[in-house]
């Protein structure tokens, strides 16, 4: 029997969506994944990556708290990542690197199987503790109700007494659907807010999962992907799009359509950073401009003068016009030499990074 809207259907006994794979969503899925691996693929220095991480980080953590009202400005949230291990006591701060922190150890230490309902506990008292003045990392122990801008009340999530046999069966599911892995995770997000394990923080939570479900099933490019700034420069369209599978059909096919067009979208827009990066180099001239294009696409490590001229496209160079240059971009401080001669290897220098910051400004 279906429930009306703004009602949550009773899953505890197993849950199974409304849904049909259309070919609309499979091809946004499967642009999705393309888009995956070309940043999978992406010949550019470790450097310019570590920077398009970090940007995505600030970007998703600026804009995860923003849509709960957290007032601090993107400006804020770049200040504050650039002192990651200062104290904070401010709540909104507090938030913030909480969530930048959370970003940064889903890159460098993703979690290892199945999400559990201690990790979600976990992920709320990771985000949100110090954030809120209590309940954190714990089941929510009075109903909670959902209200739009005026205070009306337009939802009523799970009860407390279904909420854990609930994510069970959502996890159970996830985990056995044979639905395509971006549906299987946009229709767990959907789902995840409607039961609202918790008094509060649940759309920061959701989120933060979210990317830990793509960059643990799949999808590692996540690390370099704002999504959640897609949903904030759209947050009516955001909140209307989960708004819209509560029918009595309940059936999740126009959030499905949104989350994998702004996650398209949220990829298309990093790979245009990434290209951003190639041309960071253009404002150098000649054989300078080509040393540190090479430096940017070939990912990293340290070369010598022979590595770059054996390049085929570099064989028209002369050997001394390359170590001048070479010389050039060290005295700049773009690159950092070691040895003599022949054996002399050459590194990114100080200065090098400036150029992916450069790129990211430049946006």
């Amino acid at each position: 029997m279906t429930k009306p809207r703004g009602t949550k259907p009773d899953t505890a006994k197993g849950f199974e969506p409304a849904y049909q794979l259309t070919r609309g969503h499979r091809d946004l899925a499967e642009a999705v994944a393309r888009l995956e691996g070309q940043i999978a693929r992406a010949d550019v220095h470790a450097d310019f990556m570590e920077r398009l991480r970090q940007r995505a980080a600030t970007l998703n953590t600026h804009a995860t708290t923003s849509i709960e009202g957290n007032p601090l400005s993107r400006e804020d949230v770049e200040k504050i990542a650039e002192t990651p291990t200062k104290k904070s006591k401010e709540p909104e701060e507090v938030e913030i690197r909480l969530h930048l922190k959370f970003f940064d150890q889903l890159t460098k230490k993703p979690p290892k199987g199945a999400l559990t309902l201690d990790e979600i506990r976990d992920t709320h008292a990771r985000l949100l503790t110090g954030v809120l003045p209590s309940g954190v990392g714990d089941w929510k122990t009075k109903q909670n109700v959902i209200v739009d801008e005026v205070g009306k009340e337009v939802f009523y999530p799970t009860p407390l007494g279904r909420v854990e046999p609930e994510l069970q069966a959502l996890n159970a599911w996830f985990d056995e659907s044979t639905l395509p892995t971006l549906v299987r995770v946009a229709i767990w997000a959907h789902e995840f807010e409607c039961i609202h394990p918790f008094r509060d923080g649940n759309g920061r939570t959701g989120r933060a999962l979210t990317h830990r479900l793509l960059a643990t099933h799949g999808f590692p490019g996540m690390a370099y992907v704002a999504l959640d700034a897609q949903f904030l420069a759209d947050r009516k369209g955001y909140m209307a799009a989960l708004a819209a599978v509560e029918t009595t059909a309940w059936d999740h096919a126009p959030w499905v359509a949104y989350f994998l067009d702004k996650l398209r979208a949220a990829y298309e827009e990093s790979i245009e950073v990434l290209q951003g990066f190639r041309g960071a180099v253009e404002s150098f001239d000649g054989i300078k401009r080509a040393i540190l294009q090479w430096v940017v696409r070939r990912g990293g490590g340290s070369f010598t003068r022979a590595d770059f001229l054996a390049a085929p496209e570099r064989k028209d160079y002369h050997e001394v016009s390359v170590s001048n240059a070479l010389s050039s971009l060290v005295e700049q401080g773009f690159l950092t030499a070691k040895g003599e001669r022949r054996g002399r290897r050459y590194i990114p220098g100080p200065r090098f990074s400036e150029l992916a910051e450069t790129a990211t400004d430049a946006e």
